[in-house]
């Protein structure tokens, strides 16, 4: 199965940033932070296994 990070709002592009208080996605299309709980589990490890230390 294929995970996508798609904003669930509009279906654009999500950008996954890192900062100190923890992780987050972005719509670059929304302009809004999307909460990792609105996106599949898979997809939030997936990413936070990809971070760069």
């Amino acid at each position: 199965m294929k995970v996508s990070n798609q904003c669930p709002c509009c279906n654009g592009s999500l950008l996954h940033h890192i900062r100190k208080g923890g992780s987050y996605w972005f719509c670059s299309n929304c302009w809004q932070e999307m909460p990792n709980n609105s996106l599949p589990e898979k997809l939030i490890t997936s990413a936070s296994k990809n971070k760069v230390t």
